[in-house]
């Protein structure tokens, strides 16, 4: 159920994961929105939905200065907006994990996350659930899949206040040093002083619960015993085995460039079916090579370790317990592989030597495609339709995507396409460029004219 849930909630009917606002006014889109700081001024109408801020934006077409409340009443953003980002994803469904009758926990992250816990009377252990990345009970997550240099991690429940980071992080003693501003930590105190404030805070969660909870509250009478068990688990959480399949994947909300910004993408892990039957996958780089293992089911139900070496972009299946090549491009996976100072000469070659290898006697095509696609950036650069690339169109993956390993690094390099819109599955939709440099793309011609001759 608290599956269902999670993929239930984030998606095109209900909650959606929003970097920015679209203009109320024009119509354009979220790329054309520029960011104009933020102020803690609300209106009226804003004061009611208990914003935080409001972040300013101001729309490159027609100039409209946009507001973008950033709201924590449960209320408004259930009933009302049904749009945000892990904070008001968080708050809204752990109000909707209490509706659907599991005790729920808040859970901050302090270099900036949030999500839910919710109890399992099954497992009688909390499980972490993160409705913005459709993950249930995948702790390492963030620290494993991510990248993420781990500070102080605390859940927020009815009527308790605990210290979770064990159960997110490997190496606590590591955890305890980044507890400075740096790390988004809101001061440098000793870690006496924190265990006193988890303490304090715990305390008054406590008195609150037994105030406002029924006499004789059957879930506060068994809180001593279930506090017990929970401190047993999170000193065993720190010498746990590797985690299940699914903790290393980087992050999947918000366009590839912010998670990259981040530094939340995580060793991207190869597209394809085959991790709907792996255990514990990993990506281990040796010598240059990237290579990825995993336990692969079989037919018969057993399980195999596979490991296969594989390029960015590449997409892979399981056949009987081994890792076999497929069709098609990952594209968020290629692009979050791509190296920041790759050269336009050197994107070149590689767009050119791959066409000839994947796609034969279409290779003339596929330059044709792309010459045509920056002359169309080059003269009509201002229209974001010329700067949008539909994933799912026909002629877009063949010819301009068909070259699998060296089209998505190319693409960025030479007019910053990212994977910036993802459907319903996680996968890309479409790759949105900004406004593009005129003399780069002009010196992307030349490069593309000069490695592949017509």
């Amino acid at each position: 159920l608290l599956e269902e849930l999670a993929i239930w909630f984030k998606g095109p009917h209900f909650f959606t994961w929003v970097k920015k606002p679209a203009c109320s006014k024009c119509g354009a889109p979220r790329e054309r929105m520029k960011p104009n700081g933020q102020t803690t001024e609300f209106t009226p109408s804003e004061k009611a939905g208990w914003p935080s801020r409001v972040e300013l934006y101001t729309c490159a077409t027609c100039g409209n200065a946009e507001r973008f409340p950033r709201y924590n009443n449960p209320r408004t953003l259930l009933f009302s907006t049904r749009t945000g980002r892990c904070g008001e994803f968080a708050n809204a469904f752990v109000v909707v994990l209490r509706a659907a009758g599991f005790e729920a926990r808040y859970v901050w992250d302090s270099t900036d996350h949030v999500w839910a816990e919710a109890w399992s009377s099954d497992q009688k252990r909390w499980l972490h659930v993160d409705p913005c990345e459709r993950k249930v009970d995948k702790p390492r997550l963030y620290e494993k899949g991510w990248g993420k240099k781990l500070a102080g991690i605390f859940a927020f429940g009815r009527d308790e206040v605990v210290d979770v980071t064990r159960r997110y992080a490997r190496d606590v003693g590591a955890c305890l040093g980044r507890r400075t501003p740096d790390h988004g930590w809101p001061g440098i105190f000793p870690e006496a002083s924190v265990i006193a404030c988890v303490e304090a805070a715990d305390a008054a969660a406590l008195v609150a619960g037994r105030a406002t909870g029924p006499p004789g509250d059957a879930w506060l009478e068994g809180r001593a015993a279930r506090r017990a068990d929970e401190v047993s688990e999170l000193a065993a959480a720190t010498w746990a085995v590797d985690a299940t399949a699914g903790d290393e994947s980087g992050r999947t909300s918000g366009d590839a460039a912010w998670v990259a910004a981040r530094g939340e993408g995580g060793r991207a892990l190869p597209g394809g079916s085959w991790i709907n039957s792996a255990e514990a996958p990993r990506v281990v780089e040796e010598n240059g090579t990237r290579r990825l293992e995993a336990r692969l089911r079989r037919c018969d139900g057993s399980m195999l370790a596979g490991s296969v070496a594989f390029r960015p972009g590449e997409v892979y299946g399981n056949h009987d317990g081994k890792f076999a090549l497929e069709a098609g491009c990952d594209v968020v996976g290629a692009l979050r592989a791509v190296a920041p100072d790759l050269s336009l000469a050197d994107a070149a070659k590689a767009l050119r030597d791959d066409a000839i290898t994947l796609l034969g006697e279409d290779a003339a095509e596929c330059r044709r495609r792309h010459i045509r696609l920056l002359e169309n950036l080059r003269d009509r650069g201002a229209d974001p339709k010329v700067r949008r690339l539909k994933c799912e169109n026909a002629v877009v993956t063949r010819y301009i995507l068909g070259p699998v390993h060296a089209a998505p690094p190319w693409l960025r390099a030479v007019a910053g396409f990212d994977a910036a819109e993802l459907n319903d599955a996680g996968f890309a939709a479409a790759l949105v460029a900004p406004a593009p440099d005129v003399q780069r793309i002009r010196d992307a011609l030349a490069a593309l004219e000069a490695a592949w001759p017509a």
